[in-house]
């Protein structure tokens, strides 16, 4: 059993960087995050590869880096079944490390992990991010949504959506935050670990990004992190990625169809619908604007809705299967960071083809173009044969059928994510006014494990960060390594949470 008499808060800010708050906080519009600081540790925390929000939350609630968990992006190809699958918390092959407190008997509460839908049992209480709907059941236990909406209106996600009404989503951003961090001092009191995730600033930076916006959102966030400057607990800034500026898209898919490695079908409906003024942004907006969404996905045939295309002519949906020809194409890319491959004779030719990529400017498309074996060591299942970065404030898109190679201006992201997120400590255990470095988004879960004397797995790919606290480092290293090399506690716990 754990012994513990102080509370641990983690409070993830979905695509933080020090790259926008540093000049925030020297104008004077962050002043309660500059506070902070002063009383804790700060550094850059590296992200997992890719850095993406689907696996990135998942590295860091299991200390595991995307090939252990067999995702790299929100997408998975399931070749046999000629499948292109969404990597949900449904697929997620590892416990979170607060499984393992919860068998130590701590309680927890985990609200508004982007990934988490369906809820499950833990030890305390789960409340599911924006997967979720407020038509469906989204907390464990499930009587803790009807006490939300009681207490707080609480609601998993935004009525709005950047690219369909800025002006109402931002609002409705502001008034999500809040709500966030109103449930969290509420169900802090009931639990000695909690996780809370202000997760809409992501979509903010990546339309508004350089804009009046960014600075708004975050001086609204930073109002907020004023109520917690006197509390006496241990209490964690993270973010799962960075940001940089991205404001250019180069259609992947595209250009693999016309050198020959993918072919499509015709999509024929999806294409007289358009002609007709019919796509999906415009659908969708007729749709909420008169609460009809739920009735138009039920009767409109699932083959129809495969083949509806986006103002931009293409088709970005999940289940875009009926449009490819999986038997004359060699290669599929999914996601912003990989490509997989059907035909293993093309990789290096491809890899060096993808490489050598200009725009009408001459500048290089991709940074880097490697095999997963180099990104990894090995070749993991299920991972994309080719990986790379972008360059040249270049996005990768992967959309199918979309007729231009290059797309940007209106409705096109203006940034996207970034290795250098955000890492900031304080508290009674963290050392103040210190930098560190190196640290990783998986070594936040050991770490967290650590500071309540819980043994760490040892497939964790994370490491306590020894240089945050204020202990003697001899002293957190033999810890540490004592916990590290206690397999029959860890046996126990596993065998313990896989009945949960």
């Amino acid at each position: 059993m754990a012994q513990n008499a102080r509370k641990v808060w983690v409070i993830g800010l979905d695509g933080a960087t020090y790259k926008v708050l540093d000049p925030l906080m020297e104008k004077g519009a962050m002043p309660n995050l500059k506070k902070f600081l002063t009383q804790g540790v700060r550094g850059p925390l590296q992200s997992c590869f890719p850095p993406v929000s689907c696996p990135a939350w998942f590295s860091y609630s299991t200390g595991k880096n995307p090939d252990k968990l067999g995702m790299y992006g929100w997408e998975s190809i399931d070749e046999k079944n000629q499948e292109i699958r969404f990597n949900s918390y449904t697929y997620l092959n590892s416990k979170e490390f607060w499984d393992y407190l919860g068998y130590a008997g701590l309680k927890c509460g985990v609200i508004n992990i982007p990934l988490h839908f369906p809820p499950r049992k833990i030890n305390g209480y789960m409340v599911c991010g924006m997967q979720a709907s407020e038509l469906q059941d989204y907390t464990y236990p499930p009587e803790l949504k009807a006490e939300l909406k009681k207490r707080f209106d609480y609601r998993p996600d935004s009525k709005y959506r950047a690219r369909w009404d800025s002006k109402k989503f931002l609002k409705d951003a502001k008034t999500l935050f809040k709500m966030r961090f109103d449930a969290s001092f509420w169900l802090l009191e009931k639990v000695d670990f909690l996780h809370t995730t202000i997760f809409r600033i992501d979509e903010v930076q990546h339309y508004f990004w350089g804009g009046p916006e960014v600075e708004e959102a975050w001086k609204f966030i930073d109002t907020q992190l004023g109520r917690v400057l006197n509390m006496d607990i241990d209490i964690i800034l993270m973010s799962d990625h960075g940001f940089g500026p991205a404001d250019r898209g180069f259609n992947l898919n595209t250009w693999l169809e016309r050198e020959g490695y993918l072919t499509l079908n015709k999509n024929q409906t999806g294409q007289v619908l358009r002609k007709v003024g019919l796509n999906r942004q415009r659908l969708q907006r007729m749709a909420k604007k008169y609460d009809i969404l739920p009735l138009l996905k039920k009767i409109t045939p699932t083959a129809i809705q495969n083949r509806i295309v986006d103002d931009d002519g293409s088709v970005s949906q999940v289940r875009r299967e009926a449009l490819i020809d999986w038997k004359k194409s060699k290669v599929l890319a999914l996601g912003e960071y990989g490509v997989f491959l059907f035909d293993e004779k093309i990789k290096k030719p491809l890899k060096e083809e993808l490489l050598n990529i200009e725009d009408e400017d001459g500048k290089k498309i991709f940074k880097w173009v490697k095999e997963c074996l180099e990104v990894y060591g090995y070749e993991p299942i299920n991972c994309p044969k080719v990986m790379f970065s972008p360059d040249n404030n270049y996005r990768i898109l992967t959309a199918l059928g979309n007729p231009e190679l290059y797309s940007s201006g209106e409705g096109i992201w203006k940034a996207s994510h970034r290795m250098d997120g955000l890492f900031a400590a304080r508290g009674p255990g963290f050392k103040k006014n210190t930098v560190i470095e190196d640290a990783s988004l998986v070594d936040l879960a050991p770490t967290i494990l650590g500071m309540f004397q819980v043994p760490i797995p040892e497939d964790m790919d994370g490491n306590f960060l020894f240089d945050a606290f204020s202990a003697e480092p001899k002293d957190l290293e033999a810890r540490i390594k004592t916990q590290r090399s206690d397999e029959i506690s860890i046996k126990k716990a596993i065998g313990k949470l896989s009945g949960i």
